[in-house]
């Protein structure tokens, strides 16, 4: 049988390591949409100049994809560290 003491331990190391991942997925988040911003303001002026953008709504898509992705993933974290402090 597992002390106490030694679970609250493996908890808060695990804690830290979840809380350590949201972390990142949140500063990966604001990386990223400031990154979509200035993709789609060039898609919008590479379009209103009547230049093809093809590449450029191609590699917007593709931000918005990993974006929905980090959005799961940081949503999964908060679900964990819910779990872990309730």
């Amino acid at each position: 049988m597992q002390s106490s003491a030694f679970v609250l331990s493996v908890d808060a190391m695990e804690w830290e390591t979840i809380w350590q991942h949201l972390a990142d997925a949140e500063r990966h988040l604001a990386t990223g949409a400031r990154n979509r911003a200035q993709l789609s303001a060039i898609v919008e002026d590479l379009e209103r100049d009547g230049h093809a953008a093809v590449s450029a709504r191609y590699l917007l898509a593709m931000f918005e994809n990993i974006e929905a992705m980090l959005i799961a993933n940081r949503d999964k974290l908060r679900a964990e560290l819910k779990k872990i402090t309730h």
